[in-house]
């Protein structure tokens, strides 16, 4: 497994274990849950990916997918 760094628009990072490493352009998922209520499945599109020569760390930037088809569609 990979330790990924997932960064979204609004700054926020969370830290995942992800098989592979997602593509620009990637379709992701992930469970939120808002205020300890239900998890909701939520779609976002991968705009860019970083690699740390320093300590091998792999960083992906997201971003909210409103359509989640796949992409080019």
């Amino acid at each position: 497994m990979i330790e990924i760094r997932i960064i979204d628009q609004n700054g926020n990072k969370e830290d995942q274990q992800m098989t592979t490493v997602p593509r620009i352009g990637d379709l992701i998922t992930r469970t939120l849950s808002s205020g300890g209520g239900p998890f909701n499945l939520h779609f976002f599109r991968v705009e860019d990916v970083e690699h740390s020569l320093d300590n091998g760390a792999v960083r992906i930037l997201i971003r909210d997918e409103i359509d989640h088809k796949r992409w080019p569609g």
